[in-house]
C-alpha cells in the first residue's frame, strides 16, 4: 500500500498578475454608412514563482491551444496537474468597427515576450527558452447579414513561416440554425476540413452534425449525425458517432447515444450538451 508521501502533493504558489489597457474611438464614414472605430491597446504581465511538479502525474491537463485570448490567460494548462512558472509580458492591440452598438469588423494582433525560460512542462516536453511567443493575428467579420467569417494566423519570426492558419465560415440566421465551415493548414504537416451544423427541419424535428477530415490521407478523422424530437411534455435525441481512436488513424470506434428529456422533471441518458457546443461553433444546447 502506498504512503501518504507517495500519493499526496501540495503546492504553495505565488502568483502576480497586472492587466491594462486603453479604449479609443472615432467616428468614421465607409460606404456612406456611420460606423465608430476603436482602437484597444492592452498590456498584460503576469508572474508565477517556479516550483518543480514533474512527481505529480498527469491526469487530465493539457495545453491550451495558442490563440490571441490566450496571450492574457494567467496559466497555459487547463487542469490543475501543471501550473506554469510563466514570467512575461503580453503586448496586444485591437481594432473594431461597430455600426449602432454592433461589432462589424475586428482585428487582433499581439505576442508574448518571456523574461526567462518555461520549466514546468508535460512529460516528455522540453524546457520551453524561447524569448517570445510567435506572434498571433485574428481577423473576423460580420459581412452579410446572418454570414459571419473569421481567421487566425500565426508567425513565427524567428525562422520566418507561418505555423497556423485557420479560415472559418458561420450562417446563422438564429440560435437554432447554424452552419459552420472551416480550414485548418498547420506548419505544412497538417491539413484539416471541418463542417458542423445543426438546423430545424420542422416545429418538432431537427438534425445536427459534423464532418471532420484530414485531405493529406483523405481520411475521416470524426464524423456524427443526430435527430432531435420535441413535444410539449418531452424531447429525445439520437446521435450516432464514429471517431479516429488511436494517432496512427487505423483504429475507429463507434458509438450510439440516446437522451430522453421530461421537460420539467429531468432526463435519462448520456447529456451531450456539452459535447455539442464543443463540436458545433455557435450553438447552445436547447434541449
Amino acid at each position: 500500500m502506498a504512503s501518504d508521501e507517495s500519493t499526496t502533493h501540495n503546492r504553495f504558489l505565488f502568483r502576480f498578475s497586472m492587466d491594462s489597457g486603453l479604449f479609443l474611438d472615432r467616428d468614421v464614414k465607409l460606404f456612406d454608412t456611420e460606423l465608430v472605430q476603436t482602437l484597444e491597446p492592452r498590456l498584460f504581465y503576469r508572474y508565477t514563482q517556479f516550483e518543480d511538479q514533474s512527481d505529480i502525474p498527469i491526469f487530465d491537463t493539457a495545453r491550451y491551444d495558442f490563440s490571441y485570448f490566450q496571450l492574457f490567460r494567467e496559466d497555459n494548462f487547463n487542469g490543475v496537474d501543471r501550473i506554469d512558472d510563466g514570467h512575461q509580458i503580453t503586448l496586444g492591440l485591437s481594432s473594431r468597427l461597430l455600426h449602432k452598438g454592433v461589432e462589424r469588423l475586428r482585428a487582433s494582433l499581439g505576442q508574448i515576450y518571456y523574461f526567462r525560460d518555461r520549466q514546468v512542462t508535460l512529460p516528455d516536453e522540453p524546457v520551453e527558452t524561447d524569448n517570445s511567443s510567435t506572434i498571433v493575428m485574428e481577423l473576423s467579420a460580420q459581412f452579410a447579414k446572418n454570414w459571419y467569417g473569421s481567421s487566425s494566423v500565426r508567425w513565427d519570426p524567428d525562422i520566418q513561416n507561418t505555423e497556423l492558419s485557420v479560415v472559418r465560415m458561420r450562417y446563422q440566421p438564429d440560435s437554432k440554425r447554424i452552419l459552420n465551415l472551416s480550414y485548418r493548414l498547420r506548419d505544412d504537416s497538417l491539413e484539416q476540413t471541418d463542417m458542423s451544423f445543426h438546423w430545424i427541419l420542422s416545429r418538432r424535428w431537427n438534425v445536427l452534425g459534423r464532418w471532420n477530415m484530414s485531405l493529406p490521407e483523405r481520411k475521416t478523422l470524426e464524423a456524427f449525425a443526430g435527430l432531435e424530437y420535441k413535444s410539449c411534455c418531452w424531447a429525445v435525441r439520437w446521435i450516432g458517432r464514429r471517431y479516429l481512436n488511436d494517432i496512427e488513424g487505423e483504429s475507429y470506434l463507434n458509438g450510439l447515444f440516446l437522451q430522453f428529456h421530461l421537460k420539467g422533471l429531468g432526463g435519462v441518458g448520456k447529456k451531450a450538451d456539452a459535447f455539442l457546443e464543443e463540436s458545433i461553433p455557435g450553438y447552445h444546447d436547447h434541449f
